[in-house]
């Protein structure tokens, strides 16, 4: 059991953590959400409509 804790933390300490991978996405006009530098977003591309 003795050889065994050694190997067993040497594991545990050697498996990698979990990773948080974050993506910047771009703004997308139309698609329903109030994105950053938008004002409004009414789900259509008409840009004349002042999102009414």
């Amino acid at each position: 059991m003795k050889r065994i804790l050694p190997i067993f933390i040497a594991f545990v300490c050697a498996c990698p953590s979990e990773q948080v991978v974050v993506r910047e996405v771009p703004n997308e006009c139309g698609n329903g959400e109030v994105e950053a530098d938008e004002e409004c977003d009414d789900g259509n591309t008409v840009a004349s409509d002042d999102c009414t």
